[in-house]
């Protein structure tokens, strides 16, 4: 809690940096997640939800 206090107080051309800091670091995590669960059929949030024979596969398990 304590570094994101300081975070909170520097000036806003840091926070813009600190923003796309941690975007970049949300964006790796995400991705190495994406790859190792978007074909398990418990974890359909990580699907692409643009296909539509994947939005059936989730739509037929919510029944």
């Amino acid at each position: 809690m304590h570094v994101l206090q300081e975070i909170a107080k520097l000036p806003l051309r840091e926070l813009d940096r600190v923003w796309i800091l941690y975007l970049s670091i949300f964006k790796i995590a995400y991705h190495r997640r994406f790859e190792k669960e978007k074909d398990n059929p418990d974890k359909w949030w990580y699907w692409d939800l643009g296909e539509e024979e994947n939005f059936k596969k989730i739509t037929m398990l919510q029944k």
